[in-house]
């Protein structure tokens, strides 16, 4: 159980950008926040531990470590673990929307930012104690959501010992797939032939397209005067091993490319 006071208008702003931190500290300062600022990961995490903010506006490219290392381990620590990340940055939505869900963050603001749209959204997000309807978006200025992981979080898992827990995706056809972000993934069976690739006939979206495992002929009389195969070179093992790799590089893009659509479909109703 964390102890951040859900009721607390305190925010800690971990932003490299000298200008910037000053400029939104004293804005924000000026409409009734209790502002908290840290030019570096190191120092924001010490910040966020000893006075338990409510959010955090966190840069992505700082320098050490990034925001995405620094929102996993603010989301990673059950003193933290409730504190809101809302990212401010100008690096690309799809590099948010992937790595800031693997980190549990929870907004995103793109960068150049306007001061009175960051203080007009998070006088809204407060208000509503960050939890916003698909309405209550269509309200907000600049803020997106990061989309949401399902499943267990990365806490719980580290509480029960395991160092590098599975992120499960949601997407936006009820299909539920499982990422290993940090450890590598179980090996597959062994297959003795290439996977064919399939095309289903639908919308021709990237995820319409599945691998459909070989079939094997079960075994027939005829078969007993056939010369036994040799076993399959070492080459040929590289490419069968190559091809299993394209295949589940190919499911992971397409798992995360419906998270997205998941996202932008919410917003669009």
């Amino acid at each position: 159980m964390t102890t951040t006071a859900k009721s607390s208008r305190s925010l800690l702003i971990i932003e490299d950008d000298a200008d910037l931190r000053l400029t939104l500290e004293y804005f924000l300062g000026k409409i009734g926040y209790k502002v908290l600022t840290a030019r570096d990961a190191d120092e924001g995490l010490r910040l966020c531990l000893e006075h338990r903010p409510r959010a955090v506006l966190l840069d992505i490219m700082l320098p050490g470590s990034d925001g995405f290392e620094c929102c996993k381990r603010i989301k990673g620590d059950p003193i933290t673990m409730d504190t809101k990340v809302v990212f401010i940055t100008a690096k690309k939505a799809s590099e948010v929307h992937i790595k800031g869900a693997k980190a549990c963050a929870d907004f995103w603001i793109a960068k150049p930012v306007d001061p009175n749209d960051v203080g007009a959204d998070l006088y809204f997000l407060f208000e509503r104690d960050f939890d916003l309807t698909p309405e209550d978006f269509k309200q907000l200025r600049v803020t997106k959501q990061v989309p949401r992981l399902t499943g267990t979080s990365q806490t719980a898992y580290q509480q029960a010992g395991v160092e590098h827990p599975p992120i499960h995706f949601q997407t936006h056809r009820g299909h539920e797939h499982i990422d290993y972000p940090y450890a590598k993934a179980p090996p597959h069976p062994p297959e003795t032939h290439a996977p064919e690739m399939v095309e289903h006939d639908h919308h021709g979206s990237v995820s319409d397209y599945e691998f459909e495992e070989p079939k094997f002929q079960p075994y027939s009389a005829s078969q007993t005067s056939a010369p036994a195969q040799a076993p399959p070179s070492a080459e040929m093992a590289k490419v069968y091993a190559l091809l299993r790799a394209l295949r589940d590089s190919l499911k992971d893009t397409s798992a995360r490319l419906d998270a997205v659509i998941q996202y932008i479909d919410m917003h669009e109703k």
